[in-house]
């Protein structure tokens, strides 16, 4: 097979980037439009604080939270399984292209429900978009594959370690970067902005990556076909392969659940009470914590006294600061 110079990590950037705002962030969004629909339902005469109370929001908040990770998590399983098998047959972009298409008919949804001050339920269609396109699930299955097509067996280990660290740094970068901008600015620059960056990266893959699957045209993909050779994977236990699937799909499900469970839980922690953080200290924290999880025990000293500067000059709450010691000694164990 040919091997050409061509880089994805630019959609996985992205595609991180959209990530933070449309799931993580997503939390600090649904906490405004639920806000602004009980303050609409408010009568003239009485204030927000007699309206309604902060665990109602919380409730709230936490409630659609779930209903919208369901939507975007539990239609990409399959989706991802699928088209990444298909993808054998039809061409490595097709795994890039969908989840784009996805994320900006997403941006658009948010976009929409802000400037029309839409009832939270108009946002299961953005949600929903993401899920079936499979999400960014897909866009890094569909990338580490298209790396492995590219480039040479030597090279495979650090072309996707490189394409690991690229996803984690978007992520990180989104976090601060957006919290910071959604704090001074609006929600509604934010998602212009993902919203011109996932276009030009649709473009970007269309027009300029280049194929590594040549498609045979005899060759039909029914979806039966397509579900044969998802079977296959398993069924073949070349060299104790199956076990060793099995064991690592059970890992794996493991690790998504802590993560994206302590993620979204962590996220509904910061904005209620007893913390009532703002913006911007929720991207700070989240920004550290990727990047301590990236960087390890040795440069972990380093943010560690970052920090510590950040809250001598910032005058944080002390809860704050015994908060941001508790959690970094806990990665600096994981680092360890």
């Amino acid at each position: 097979m040919a091997r050409f110079q061509v880089t994805v990590e630019l959609v996985i950037l992205i595609i991180s980037l959209a990530f933070t705002l449309l799931r993580t962030l997503a939390v600090l969004f649904t906490e405004y439009v639920i806000q602004l629909e009980l303050n609409a339902g408010c009568l003239p005469n009485i204030t927000m604080a007699t309206c309604y109370t902060v665990k109602e929001v919380q409730v709230l908040v936490s409630n659609w939270t779930t209903i919208f990770v369901a939507c975007q998590s539990l239609p990409a399983l399959f989706v991802a399984l699928y088209v990444s098998t298909w993808s054998d047959r039809v061409g490595r972009k097709i795994t890039m292209v969908l989840p784009t298409i996805g994320y900006i008919i997403a941006t658009i949804n948010c976009i929409m429900t802000y400037v029309y001050a839409l009832p939270i339920e108009y946002l299961l269609p953005g949600n929903l978009a993401i899920g079936f396109s499979g999400s960014v699930s897909l866009v890094r299955s569909g990338s580490s594959s298209y790396v492995s097509d590219t480039v040479r067996r030597d090279d495979l280990t650090f072309r996707l370690s490189v394409l690991q660290g690229v996803a984690v740094l978007g992520l990180a970068l989104g976090q601060l970067g957006f919290s910071l901008w959604i704090e001074y600015s609006s929600f509604l620059p934010t998602f212009v902005f993902i919203g011109v960056m996932l276009l030009l990266c649709l473009l970007y893959i269309v027009f300029y990556i280049k194929e590594t699957v040549v498609r045979n045209q005899s060759t039909t993909s029914t979806i039966g076909q397509v579900l044969s050779d998802m079977i296959q994977v398993v069924v073949r236990n070349t060299n104790n392969r199956r076990s060793r699937l099995i064991f690592w799909l059970f890992v794996r499900c493991l690790t998504s659940f802590m993560m994206n469970g302590s993620g979204i839980a962590a996220m509904l922690y910061f904005i209620g009470p007893p913390l009532l953080w703002s913006t911007s200290e929720i991207g700070y924290f989240t920004f550290g914590n990727l990047m301590s999880i990236t960087l390890g025990k040795i440069e972990y000293m380093y943010l560690f006294m970052l920090y510590i500067l950040l809250y001598v000059y910032c005058q944080k709450k002390l809860v704050v600061f015994i908060i941001y010691v508790t959690v970094y000694l806990y990665y600096v164990l994981i680092s360890i």
